[in-house]
Order: structure tokens, then sequence, then C-alpha cells
């Protein structure tokens, strides 16, 4: 089943400065400034780094100071587009552009919203050299900008039709728990999951959010946290291991999550400690919903299996805010990702619309025919 819910109200999130900015755009006179938030120093500091070329763009994806699939995939893009400033005339060529492009997947295996949007523009420039290379590159990353922009209140919007239509606890609202960093900082418009949480908010129909702090990165403390104080929402943060105690102390009447990859048969990969989420939920009785831009469908993998899933650093697990919390040389196991199965999952919101599994192979239809021009 798939339900969709164009969206009429122009009103709908457009107060831009609710929301924290994860990208900045000045577009000069001979070239444009593009700076990216340096998310490592969240929340104590607001700095933004300059994306110079591809080497830069590489550099912040590997390094975590950006994460978020969306963004990691913009922040790939504009790279490539930065690099055609510095490195024009004779040295970008098709060849450069093709290198560039597998360094730039080589950073993040299991996003998958990276793989695609750099996909795009390989076709987007096919049979092209020269200026008119640089050309289309320069137009395909400042349109797929404004697109992304469009296709995210979408999907915010269909992610409030979707939660609007279930039973509250609460008259006063919903109760929502999400993990991770799934916001206008993993994005480069309002988010995914706490895009429509934002949605709810903008929509008064929100009682309050449960952030889970989401290690050893903790994304859900550091990023989600800020936002939602950002935006003045009310919310509580609590450990991973607190959630199913607190979906019962809160009265949660439902759980968000963002997603790094969702493959043919629903099953998702996103951030470590989901899959958790997602089983404490189902044992419960609580709806769990994936958010999601159309880009991070992978219909070409069949199943959760055979998603490669990325390991970090080991200190990452040894050291809590420079603090290392035990013993040096402690073995580890730091998989920065999980893949929840399918029939944990109540359903997915996209921008376009709500769909169930049933419904997910109607999108693997459509894209297939879009991929065959039909």
């Amino acid at each position: 089943m798939s339900l969709n819910w164009p969206l009429t109200d122009t009103t709908f999130l457009q107060n831009e400065s609710k929301r924290l900015s994860s990208l900045t755009i000045d577009t000069g006179t001979t070239k444009p400034s593009i700076k990216v938030l340096d998310q490592l120093l969240l929340p104590a500091q607001k700095k933004y780094i300059e994306i110079k070329n591809v080497d830069t763009a590489v550099s912040l994806i590997k390094n975590m100071q950006v994460r978020g699939a969306p963004l990691i995939a913009s922040v790939a893009v504009f790279g490539i587009c930065m690099e055609t400033f510095v490195n024009a005339g004779a040295n970008f060529t098709k060849d450069f552009l093709l290198s560039a492009i597998a360094r730039l997947i080589e950073t993040r295996p299991t996003a998958v919203n990276l793989h695609n949007v750099l996909q795009r523009l390989l076709k987007e420039t096919d049979g092209l050299d020269g200026i008119p290379l640089i050309e289309a590159v320069r137009n395909f990353s400042f349109k797929e900008l404004i697109d992304e922009a469009k296709d995210n209140r979408q999907l915010c919007w269909n992610g409030v039709q979707t939660i609007s239509a279930l039973p509250r606890k609460h008259a006063d609202g919903y109760t929502i728990m999400t993990i991770c960093n799934t916001g206008s900082l993993a994005t480069t418009s309002w988010g995914t999951a706490l895009g429509v949480i934002s949605g709810l908010q903008d929509r008064k129909l929100l009682r309050r959010v449960i952030c889970l702090e989401t290690r050893p990165y903790n994304q859900g403390s550091r990023l989600t946290a800020t936002e939602l104080a950002h935006q003045g929402i009310e919310f509580r943060l609590i450990c991973d291991s607190m959630a199913a105690f607190a979906i019962n102390a809160f009265d949660v009447d439902a759980v968000i999550v963002g997603a790094d990859r969702v493959v043919a048969n629903g099953d998702t990969a996103n951030k470590i400690g989901t899959y958790n989420l997602a089983i404490v939920a189902k044992h419960l009785g609580i709806p769990f919903f994936v958010a999601l831009p159309y880009d991070t469908f992978d219909f070409k993998t069949q199943d959760g299996n055979a998603i490669v899933i990325e390991e970090r650093k080991d200190d990452e697990m040894r050291y809590f805010n420079g603090g290392l919390i035990c013993e040096p040389n402690t073995p580890v196991f730091n998989p920065a990702f999980d893949v929840t199965k399918a029939e944990l999952i109540t359903g997915y919101i996209s921008e376009r619309g709500f769909h169930t599994t049933v419904g997910l192979e109607e999108l693997r239809v459509h894209a297939t025919n879009e991929a065959r021009g039909q």
C-alpha cells in the first residue's frame, strides 16, 4: 500500500529561521563560496568550513565533520562543483570527474544517497567534456539543492499526515521517540525523521520528543538535542539503554527514525541502535516508521544481508568527550550501522508518500521503469 498527500499549504515549514543551517552559500561575483557546519564541534562551537574542492569534500565526509546521508551527498556534489572553479579548463576532464566520483563513493559505503546522486551526475554529463562539462556540473549542483528543499517539505508533510492518522495517548499532541540525528544538520533542508517532527510542531500536533543519545558518536545528544532546543521543542534526552523504559514512562505514541539505505524487501540500514529500538517498539506495540528521501531506496539490493556495514575507529568507543573510559587496549567492535528487518517496520515515509512493504514493490517497479526511460 502507498498513500500520498500533495502539499497544498504554502505556510508549512516556511519559517527557515527556526532550523539550524548545515550549509551556507554566497554566490559571490566570480565564484560561489559554499561552507558546511563542522558537526564535530557542536554544540560547543558553531564553525563553518569552506568546501574548496574534491579533497575538502572527501576529508569532511571521512572525518565525520559532516554526516547524514542527504548532506553527505550534497557535500560530495559541491566538492566537485567547486573543483570546476579551482581546477577549470583543461584539467577538469571527464576522466577527472570519474576519478573524483570513485573517491567520494568510497568515503561512506553504507549510505546509498551518495552513490545515487553521483550516478545522476554521471548521467547528466554523459558525452560532455571541457566547458560544456563544467557548466553541466555547476547547473546540476545547484538544481539538486533546490530540488531537495522542495522534496523535503513534501516528505515532512507526508510524515505529518501519516502520524496524525494515529491514535494518541494525550490530547495535547504526540510523543515521538527518535535516534541519531536526522534534522537540518543531516540534510540541506528540514530533515527526515526530525523533519517530520518539526512538521508536527509546525502544525501544533507535537507534545514531546524522546531523543536517544546515540552512542558512541553521540549524534543524538550533540546534534538532535541542539536542534530541538533551537526550535523550542519540548524534549527529553535519554541514554540508548533507557528506550524500553522510556516508551512506557513517557507514553510514546510512535518511533520515527531515518535511514542510510532501504533495500528492495524493506530491510533498513541506519545508525547503530536502530535495530534494538525497532525490536523494543514491536514488543510494546508502538508504530515504528522510517523517514527517508527517495534517493535512500536501493532497489538493486534484495535484502539487508547484502548491505555493507561500515566499521568505525576503535577509539570512538574507548573515549568519551576526550577522556579514556576503558583500558587503552580494550578490544572493540564498533559498527556504525545495523540492519532493521522489514517485519519490524510499520511503514516508510518519503516525498513520494507513505509506503508499506507492499508499497515498496510499487516503488521498485516505478524506479525500474524510470531507469529504462519508460
